[in-house]
């Protein structure tokens, strides 16, 4: 049994999968395993994950015949893992040497089933900077351990999960199928669901933002994720506030992606509906506007 499975869902991510691969194969922990879970990728991305494979054969590829979701495509790999632990690495992400030796180390010094760490933010035409910098309510967290409450009222689930494979065996929890804030999702039920979570405070995962092609540049995906996670969120709470003929309206305006008054108005309009919560409401809204998506 390998002390740790990585997790990395593709999708067209040629120009970016080299360096996410390259920052596995460097890292100090050597006990691992790597599971690319390609979701129907129609580039070269394969042939770039063959050449790994063909030189380490603790690589092994996973491939679907239809474009589902970045969280089916973890849940495929997840289900064949044998590591210890499961660690989720984007395919235009990357991470330094030592975050799997460092991060696994602070989460069994500290008994948790869940770590994170601070990550470092890459946006074109403009110098790196940590989450916590670009979102400081992120800094208070650090060496701490997250309640249900901290998700909630914080971008926390933005940040990458190192999770403890036998917590997920024996809670069930999986990632959402949904295509945009399947971390949201999955972070929030982990802590539902009694996991420990923790927050080191180190920066070890760098994030690549804004990348042309990815999901979070799809301003109608963006906000049916926005919508899928306040609704599942919702149901967590046992409450029911949703009205589809006024969902519907606000996805219309979301369509008008040149006008940013309208594409303001559905946000809004959409938080209002799906969330209870003014607190969330509000900190989602400042949350993606961080990514510049209205």
């Amino acid at each position: 049994m390998p002390k740790v499975t990585v997790i990395i869902p593709t999708y067209n991510a040629q120009e970016y999968i080299d360096i996410a691969l390259q920052s596995v194969t460097h890292q100090t922990l050597t006990d691992w395993e790597l599971i690319v879970s390609d979701d129907a990728s129609r580039d070269a991305t394969l042939e770039h994950v063959d050449r790994f494979k063909c030189i380490d054969d603790r690589i092994t590829i996973l491939q679907s015949s239809n474009n589902s979701g970045p969280g089916k495509a973890r849940n495929r790999a997840l289900s064949c893992a044998k590591g210890e632990w499961i660690a989720i690495l984007d395919s235009d992400d990357w991470w330094e040497n030592e975050r799997l030796a460092n991060l696994i180390s602070y989460a069994e010094a500290n008994g948790l089933d869940v770590v994170l760490d601070d990550l470092w933010l890459h946006k074109p035409d403009s110098a790196p900077r940590k989450w916590s910098e670009v979102s400081s309510t992120i800094e208070p967290y650090k060496g701490l351990l997250i309640e249900i409450t901290d998700i909630c009222k914080t971008p926390i689930a933005f940040l990458k999960v190192i999770v403890r494979k036998q917590y997920l065996d024996r809670s069930g929890v999986k990632w959402r199928d949904w295509r945009y804030s399947e971390d949201f999702g999955f972070l929030l039920e982990m802590a539902w669901s009694g996991a420990i979570i923790g927050m080191s405070p180190e920066a070890l995962y760098h994030y690549r933002a804004l990348r042309p092609g990815s999901l979070s540049q799809n301003s109608v995906e963006l906000y049916y994720g926005i919508h899928q996670s306040a609704n599942y969120y919702v149901k967590l709470l046992s409450s029911e506030r949703t009205d589809s003929g006024e969902t519907a309206m606000a996805i219309k305006f979301l369509k008008r992606r040149s006008q940013v008054a309208y594409r303001m108005y559905a946000a809004r309009k959409l938080l209002n509906i799906v969330i209870p919560s003014a607190t969330m409401r509000n900190q989602l809204l400042k949350t993606y506007h961080k990514f510049k998506e209205f």
